[in-house]
Order: structure tokens, then C-alpha cells, then sequence
């Protein structure tokens, strides 16, 4: 077991992390709990707090308790991978010129576009209305979305208008989990890869089916550019890059290459604009990016992904060594 060993670094206790070892030998999530042990970015209080948090409810795994710890963050004031006490050091004090890429799945905003639809203000888009969106009737949502999405590309601009209207409006109540997003220039590569190449190149959970959509900013529409943590992860496989680097790094969970990483940042929810719908490839044309996912490399979350997710971090280390001292993320861990 991973936490068993006294090689344990800055806020993680043996007897909060030993709390939890039965547990974590039951779901078989060795590597994530890992990534948290090698995850240098973390500052003590971040880490002290998360690690309470998990033995507050030892039935959940590791990684449920990623993705409710940054649950949590969506209705509080000041996240915490926003806080210039608990998380200053990951906080860019000058941010990278460019454009910034996020990949967003609209399958799972069923939520967010309720809520916003209810509080807009004045008219609602009238797509809602002439499409018969099923409000608070989750079940029928997938096949809104087939329908809003699946046909006229008129109709498609419009529905993602409307969407991204709806989730600006309920972000701006409760909207406060981390964005994910990634280096426009070394994502380009990827643009006309589709949906499939889209989640592995940004290390993604995602279903067969779901209905994605690349955004593309500049950096400059974003307030805080911050360097990820495990902390933040929730729906990514995120692997920890070395503390030195001013960026995190993609982990690919498809064939990843010796070509350059894919650098990746997280930033609190912007307001979402239809022209950040047309992205540009490596080509430099412009289009609007929108599909279903098709197929996935991911494992199915009921089986055993562990020796599939150490092959995905070996595969990353090796990806970063002619970048960076590998020695962040011990092979021997592996």
C-alpha cells in the first residue's frame, strides 16, 4: 500500500491517510490516492483540510471523495484553488499569452441549464420553448440534446447559444468548480480529431453518447490563471507534473507520443459566448466543434482501472522526462 510507507510528505498523516487504507485496498484506486501522496502543489492546509474531509466519511473511495470534495466549492464565495492563502503559490503572477481550450460536456449540465433557465432574466431564448426542453425532467435531457444538436447546424448555433447563456446565468449563483482547460496552441493538433481524441488528450471522464463542445478564449478573458493540483480533478484523471514547471500537463489516456505535452491550467467558471464555439485547428480554420462521444479508452469505473491508470502515469512520466527532472513521480511508484 501506498500510504503505508514513513516516506509521507508535508500535511499527510499517517493516521488520517492509515484511516483509510481498507477502504482504498477494497476499490482498488492505489494510483489515485498516489497522485495525491506526489502532488507537491498541495499546500499543507489544502491538504490537512482534504484529508479530514475523507476520513469525515470513510465509506466513500478516493475518488468519490475528489469529486464531492470539489463539489463543495461551487457555492462557496472563495474556492479554495482561488485562495491567495491556501493556494497563492499556484496562482500565475504573469499568464501566458495565447488562447486557452476547454473541452465542455454537455451531457452532464442538465442541472446548470435548469437553473439558469429559471433565472434569466425577461424572454428565454426561444429554442427552449419551440423544442420542448424538459424542464426538471433529467431523464428526457439526452434526447434533447440529440435533437437540439444532432440536426441544422442553424439550429445547432442557436441551441448552444441558448445552453451557454443558461450556464453563464446559473454560474454566477453557484458556479464555482474549477474549469479545466488547456494551451490552445498545443491542443490544436487535436481540434479535428473529434469528440474520442478530444477527452483522452485532456484526460477526461466522459460516457459514449455524451455531446461535447470545444470552447476556445483568449487568456485575457479569464481572471486567474491557475496551476492544477489533484485537488481540483473531479472528472479528470489528473497525474501530478513537477512543482517546477508554471503549468500542469495533460495526462493522454489514448497514444500518447514524445511530441510536446499538452499544457493545462484550471480557472474559476467564465461568462460563455457562442463565438468561443468556433475554434481553430492547425490549419487555421475556424468551425464550430461540436459531436458525441463515440467510443472511450477509459474503463468502466466498475472494474478495476488501477493497473490501467499506473500504466497511464508511466506512460505520462516518460512523456515529461526531456521536459523535466522526472524525478517528482519515483518510477519505483509506478
Amino acid at each position: 500500500m501506498i500510504f503505508q510507507k514513513p516516506r509521507l510528505k508535508g500535511a499527510y498523516s499517517t493516521e488520517v491517510v492509515n484511516s483509510h487504507q481498507v477502504e482504498v485496498q477494497c476499490t482498488s484506486l492505489r494510483a489515485i490516492s498516489s497522485n495525491l501522496l506526489w502532488d507537491e502543489r498541495v499546500s499543507e492546509p489544502r491538504g490537512a483540510a482534504f484529508l479530514t474531509f475523507v476520513s469525515s466519511d470513510p465509506a466513500r473511495g478516493f475518488d468519490a471523495c475528489l469529486n464531492k470534495y470539489v463539489g463543495t466549492q461551487k457555492n462557496v464565495s472563495k474556492p479554495d484553488y482561488t485562495d491567495v492563502v491556501l493556494n497563492k503559490r499556484n496562482i500565475l503572477a504573469v499568464k501566458p499569452m495565447g488562447s486557452l481550450v476547454h473541452v465542455l460536456d454537455l451531457s452532464v449540465r442538465f442541472e446548470a441549464i435548469n437553473i439558469g433557465v429559471e433565472k434569466m432574466r425577461g424572454p428565454r431564448p426561444a429554442i427552449f420553448s419551440d423544442s420542448g426542453f424538459p424542464e426538471k425532467q433529467p431523464r428526457e435531457y439526452p434526447e434533447w440534446l440529440n435533437k437540439v444538436l444532432g440536426g441544422r447546424e442553424s439550429q445547432r448555433d442557436r441551441a448552444l447559444d441558448a445552453i451557454l447563456s443558461a450556464v453563464t446565468q446559473a454560474n454566477r449563483t453557484g458556479g464555482k468548480r474549477p474549469v479545466w482547460t488547456a494551451a490552445h496552441l498545443d491542443f490544436e493538433r487535436f481540434v479535428t480529431a473529434g469528440p474520442d481524441r478530444w477527452i483522452e488528450a485532456m484526460g477526461m471522464k466522459s460516457r459514449v453518447g455524451n455531446w461535447l463542445v470545444l470552447l476556445a478564449y483568449p487568456v485575457s478573458d479569464v481572471p486567474d490563471l491557475i496551476r492544477p493540483t489533484i485537488l481540483e480533478s473531479g472528472s479528470h484523471f489528473h497525474v501530478p507534473s513537477p512543482d517546477a514547471t508554471e503549468c500542469g500537463y495533460a495526462a493522454d489516456l489514448g497514444a500518447p507520443s514524445l511530441d510536446t505535452p499538452v499544457r493545462e491550467y484550471v480557472h474559476r467558471p467564465i461568462p460563455l459566448k457562442l463565438d468561443y464555439c468556433k475554434v481553430k485547428d492547425a490549419d487555421g480554420n475556424a468551425a464550430v466543434r461540436c459531436g458525441q462521444v463515440k467510443g472511450t479508452t477509459v474503463p468502466d469505473k466498475s472494474g478495476d482501472f488501477t493497473p490501467w491508470l499506473f500504466e497511464v502515469r508511466k506512460a505520462h512520466r516518460a512523456r515529461l522526462s526531456p521536459f523535466c527532472d522526472g524525478a517528482w513521480l519515483p518510477e519505483s511508484e509506478l
